[in-house]
């Protein structure tokens, strides 16, 4: 019995994967297990009928084969065509079996619930499909009796009336062992469900738990950051004290210099001077020789000479002891000058060596303060919704997250809750907070945690409630009232019903786009910020607005980075228009290839302009072809 069992789940799985809709899981086993149990049956038909007629055995393997053909279908993941020829080989054993054994065998009565097969292997949404199969079905009754009529195609039985009873015995069996079955997968997939919901649950508590902790290590990290840039500040201040002294000192040598220049062009000029009395000195001399060639031929001539040049001696012994006087004058200048400029060449020297010192200390803090952000990347990063989790709620989505700086003041948030009635409601929010970077950072983890802290089967259900909440949560953990903080933050938040196939949408500042039959609609929201001091006087209603997105339906959320980059040849914004339109011309593609279409249009538009804000853009579809 084991045996069957692990059989019949191996074959339940057929062509089910974790990327199909739960609903589409259902369909898939159910049309495997009702080819697998008309398979069930053939080698006990086989072997009943083998005691019978032989010719019987042929007919019931040929009707084998097209529901063998059923699960290949279905394990190569072809479910349409696969239900389709579950149908249709359904009717055609029955259509077959009829003539050959008789028209008043238990076997005819199965012929009138082909009609129940469609409301088996179809959903319910799906009624052109069961309507038609159905008037099919009673059709080819009709058709099927009156052809046995007009041609006596009873007479066509190869059983007996006792082999009939025999055989409606054997179907009857048959029919308990196939509910016995169905009532036994039914409790299996119960317990499969309920031990998915229980680990789901507990994956929860885990990120909940996870979500704490990193809570508590970024506000540690906050404090740290804090303290850096308070001795960043202060070492800032230093530095510009220092520099001004230095600029002085660098003035005054200047001066120095300056006065040093002076007294150089003075001593010039002193040694011209000199020089010229040199040159007088030597033109007196001659005259003297040629004085005393005069002298020998008068004595008294010769006498005034003497005279005359005892006195110009007398002068020039003056020169020369002025000349030393001035000569020791500019050694000991040259001196002064030496011993200043060593002065202040050493002392330049220590202070570039504090400066460099300073400097080395500034590049160390620096790199402290880079470690400490790239730390807060990985909290932040780790906080937010892994994209595996979006993709077990919405298989069809991507989400586009591009900070400016390192942190970002744009993230998303996710969360689901299912009622006591087994009704589920998934939530999925683009929040941009004020600012980027370090401080955008801190707004988007106060949101991210508010979000938590107030989403509840309540809040789900009234969406607009859970925005007030947080609302008033902003302004009263930033203390708004009483103090001149403008922060806050601008949203688009979307609860889809499951059950209903409706989205509840409620939006502060930011819209929402979705696109159904190629049409783009855009839905505004409520014209208020989430949080801010200038609603503190006043009430906030938030308004809500429902869609029906129960045909294909794609949905856009987003902040304004994308929209108000700068670029292209003009260096101009890439505008809303021109956004709406970027969605409207990829909507139609696979959700991997509109990632990469705006993650490749953002760059080209942007190239070498720096990017002037976060830029966080989701999109899924609902109900997709």
């Amino acid at each position: 019995m084991s045996f069957i069992t692990d059989i019949w789940q191996k074959i339940s799985a057929l062509g089910i994967d974790d990327s199909m809709e739960r609903s589409e899981r259902k369909r898939v086993r159910l049309v495997n297990q009702i080819n697998f149990l008309i398979l069930f049956a053939i080698p006990a038909f086989c072997i009943l009928y083998s005691f019978m007629r032989w010719e019987l055995v042929i007919v019931v393997f040929g009707i084998a084969i097209p529901f063998i053909i059923n699960l290949f279908l279905n394990a190569t993941k072809k479910t349409t065509l696969s239900k389709i020829t579950t149908y249709f080989s359904f009717w055609f054993a029955v259509a077959i079996l009829t003539p050959f054994l008789g028209k008043n065998s238990g076997i005819g009565h199965l012929f009138y619930l082909v009609g129940i097969v469609p409301f088996l292997i179809y959903p319910i949404k799906e009624k052109a499909k069961i309507i038609f199969l159905s008037i099919f079905s009673c059709i080819s009754v009709i058709v099927v009796y009156i052809v046995g009529i007009m041609y006596g195609l009873e007479d066509w039985g190869l059983l007996n009336s006792s082999q009939q009873h025999i055989v409606y015995i054997a179907i009857i069996l048959l029919m308990f062992v196939v509910i016995a079955m169905f009532v036994g997968s039914l409790s299996a997939n119960n317990e499969q469900f309920e031990s998915e919901l229980i680990q789901t649950l507990k994956e929860t508590e885990e990120l909940q738990a996870i979500t704490n902790e990193q809570n508590e290590e970024l506000t540690t990290v906050e404090k740290s950051l804090q303290n850096a840039l308070k001795k960043v500040e202060g070492d800032k201040k230093e530095i510009i004290q220092k520099n001004n002294e230095l600029q002085a000192q660098e003035e005054e040598m200047r001066q120095t210099l300056e006065e040093l220049t002076s007294v150089n062009e003075q001593i010039m000029k002193q040694e011209e001077v000199l020089r010229l009395k040199v040159e007088e000195n030597k033109l007196q001399l001659y005259q003297i020789e040629q004085q005393e060639e005069l002298m020998r031929n008068s004595f008294a001539d010769l006498q005034e000479k003497t005279e005359q040049m005892e006195a110009q001696e007398v002068i020039m012994q003056q020169a020369m002891e002025e000349m030393n006087r001035i000569n020791e004058k500019l050694q000991a200048s040259e001196q002064i000058l030496e011993s200043e400029v060593k002065r202040r060449t050493a002392q330049i020297g220590e202070q570039n060596k504090a400066l460099e010192n300073s400097f080395q200390a500034l590049e160390s803090k620096t790199r402290t303060l880079h470690q400490s952000i790239n730390y807060a990347k990985r909290i932040q990063s780790a906080i937010l919704p892994p994209k595996m989790v979006v993709r077990a709620l919405f298989p069809k989505s991507f989400i586009f997250y591009k900070p400016k700086d390192v942190v970002s003041g744009d993230f998303y948030w996710v969360d689901r809750k299912v009622d006591e009635n087994g009704s589920m409601r998934i939530a999925i929010a683009a929040v941009d907070c004020t600012g980027h970077g370090v401080p955008g950072a801190i707004m988007s983890m106060i949101g991210y945690n508010l979000l938590n802290q107030f989403s509840n089967q309540v809040t789900l259900e009234a969406p607009n409630l859970l925005v007030e909440k947080l609302h008033n949560g902003v302004i009263e953990s930033l203390q708004q009232k009483h103090t001149e903080n403008r922060d806050g933050m601008d949203l688009s938040l979307c609860v889809y019903d499951v059950e209903k196939q409706t989205i509840d949408f409620v939006g502060a500042k930011n819209p929402l786009i979705y696109i159904q039959d190629d049409i783009l609609h855009e839905i505004k929201g409520t014209n208020a910020s989430v949080g801010g001091a200038f609603y503190k006087n006043r009430q906030v209603n938030f308004e809500k607005y429902t869609i029906d997105v129960s045909k294909p339906t794609t949905i856009y959320l987003y902040s304004d980075g994308y929209q108000d980059q700068f670029g292209g040849e003009k260096g101009r914004k890439f505008m809303k228009a021109k956004f709406k339109q970027l969605l409207l011309d990829n909507h139609k593609k696979t959700m991997e290839e509109q990632h990469q279409i705006f993650s490749r249009t953002f760059d080209d538009w942007k190239k070498n302009t720096d990017q002037v804000d976060d830029v966080l853009l989701i999109g899924f579809q609902i109900n997709p072809k």
